[in-house]
Formats: structure tokens, C-alpha cells, sequence
């Protein structure tokens, strides 16, 4: 298969289980792994990645659905560059319990937000936590 799918599976494995590896401590020292069969058969990764919609899309990358789950059957997607920095981990401060929801106490008010290229954008301010992460969550899909 292609180049770019091999090391593709090389650099998602080195990040899960390579200490040296600088990403490591994101990745392997979280405990996020590939899914057992990929780990050891390149053909099987490729035959499932080249499955998934937008598989050779221009500007499209592998991207973890849920970051706190390993790179396995039903967590990976292709998504642009753009869309996969949306899709990020909740910060250590953050008190809502939820990624991109924080909490405003003067405002009395739960604000969705996404970063998007190093910048930081208000989707909205809601009485409801519930409201705001429904919010958040169409504005990403």
C-alpha cells in the first residue's frame, strides 16, 4: 500500500508504545493503544482506514472520535486538519466536566466554545449545561 498509510501506522504505533517518542507521554503514557489485530498487521489497518468516508479526501487526516479511547474499530474517522483540532481533550482547569463548556459565574451562563487555528470561538451562552454542549456538538458535526 501506500507510503503515506505506512507511516501512518508507524508513527500511531511509535506514539503508543515508543517511551522515546516525544508524543508518548499523549498517547502510550495515557493509555492509548492500537487496536491489537492493526498492531500487527499493516494490511488489516490500511483495509479498515481505507474503508471509512473521505479515506484519500485532499486535506484529510486520521482522527480519533473519542480521545480517550486507543485507535480501534469504530473510534477513527477522516476529517480535515481544521475539523481534527475541534475534536480536542478537556483542559487539566476544566470544571464543567466537559470539553469546551465552561462556566461564566457573572454571567450566570455555561459558554460553549471551539479553538480553531490557535484561536479561541464563542459559540454561545447557555442557562443549560445540557443546551450547551447540544451546541457545541452541532456546531462541530
Amino acid at each position: 500500500m501506500a507510503n503515506k498509510e505506512h507511516q501512518l501506522w508507524k508513527d500511531i504505533k511509535k506514539r503508543c508504545y515508543s517511551k522515546n517518542n516525544y508524543s508518548y507521554k499523549y498517547y502510550g503514557g495515557k493509555g492509548i493503544e492500537i487496536y491489537n489485530e492493526w498492531k500487527e498487521s499493516f494490511d488489516s489497518f490500511v483495509l479498515y482506514i481505507s474503508s471509512l468516508d473521505n479515506y484519500k479526501g485532499k486535506g484529510m487526516s486520521l482522527d480519533r472520535i473519542d480521545n480517550n479511547k486507543s485507535y480501534e474499530p469504530g473510534n477513527l474517522r477522516w476529517v480535515s486538519k481544521s475539523d481534527q483540532c475541534i475534536n480536542r481533550k478537556k483542559f487539566k482547569n476544566n470544571t464543567s466536566g466537559h470539553t469546551g463548556i465552561s462556566y461564566i459565574n457573572r454571567d450566570k451562563v455555561f459558554v460553549a466554545r471551539v479553538q480553531y487555528k490557535g484561536k479561541s470561538k464563542r459559540i454561545g451562552g447557555f442557562k443549560k449545561i445540557e443546551d450547551a454542549i447540544v451546541a457545541r456538538n452541532k456546531y462541530i458535526n
